[in-house]
């Protein structure tokens, strides 16, 4: 009995759990988008590949996934109701920001919680001025555009050494425990001011949230292409095994180069390129190198 039942009863009960979870995440799916969106990239925040579809899935479904910020961001991927105009969006979470680490992303909730929004660029740092929230910390939350509102993120950036020096004095004056007549040891330092520098350029912002999140968000390289792309070249996403053996043409914008030194002496290059659909890792042989090599600088 035990034989001839092995040949369908571990499958039958697979097909019955999977059905159920089917049904039950696409239920959650239809009634609730945004808030099952959100928890998808949550159990998925630590794999940068799965992020990336899920963001796409989003956009497709009308749900808009902002960067992260401090005033409105939690550690996880959460869902901002905006009731005004009955959408639903949502922002990513503080964890899932390289360089910044989840002791100072609770620390900025809870401090939030406590005692409400972060109101400019000094009253973050006099209210967040722990060792952890050091110049590395500073910089991610800065270039994935979180500290939007306290300040311009190139400027913020440029205003580093400023940053960390009020910080400094900050945390020894309240170490020393002097006060003003009001109380406030902040009356004794004055407001963090910002180097005017030139604001971060559209791509030089794009770079950032690639480096520190894994994905762009706030546009794409490629966007000002599409009608290009859709006349000259097939979607990543299209290309499998129906075009084996067939030349294509494919666009979009390369993420990376990692170069192969042979046996040989020679050498090969393994391109990341990826369009609004998907990724695709490119071989550049050696001969194909030789003769194209200025175009991969």
């Amino acid at each position: 009995f035990i034989e001839p039942f092995a040949g369908y009863g571990f499958n039958r009960s697979h097909a019955a759990c999977y059905a159920l979870i089917g049904y039950q995440t696409a239920y959650l799916k239809a009634r609730f988008p945004a808030a099952f969106m959100a928890a998808l990239l949550t159990s998925d925040q630590d794999n940068i590949d799965r992020i990336a579809i899920e963001v796409a899935e989003c956009r497709e479904m009308g749900i808009e996934v902002l960067p992260p910020h401090i005033n409105e961001s939690f550690e996880e991927f959460a869902v901002i109701a905006d009731t005004e105009n009955k959408l639903s969006r949502i922002r990513f979470g503080l964890n899932a920001i390289k360089n910044v680490g989840h002791t100072v992303a609770s620390e900025i909730i809870t401090e939030r919680k406590r005692k409400g929004k972060y109101k400019n660029l000094t009253d973050f740092i006099e209210r967040g001025a722990t060792k952890d929230l050091n110049k590395k910390s500073l910089e991610a939350l800065a270039k994935v555009g979180a500290l939007e509102g306290l300040g311009e993120r190139n400027q913020i950036i440029s205003s580093m050494e400023n940053i960390l020096s009020y910080s400094k004095n900050f945390q020894e004056l309240k170490k020393s425990k002097q006060t003003s007549l009001f109380g406030e040891a902040k009356n004794f330092l004055p407001e963090i001011n910002l180097s005017q520098t030139e604001p971060a350029s559209p791509k030089q912002r794009l770079s950032w949230e690639k480096e520190l999140l894994g994905l762009y968000i706030t546009d794409h390289p490629t966007k000002d292409y599409q009608e290009y792309f859709r006349k000259m070249a097939v979607p990543l996403k299209e290309i499998d095994a129906s075009v084996v053996g067939r030349s294509v043409s494919i666009g979009g914008v390369i993420s990376s180069i990692h170069k192969i030194y042979l046996k040989n002496q020679k050498t090969r290059l393994f391109v990341l390129l990826e369009d609004m659909t998907a990724k695709m890792e490119i071989i550049v042989f050696p001969k194909l190198l030789e003769a194209t090599a200025d175009f991969w600088q």
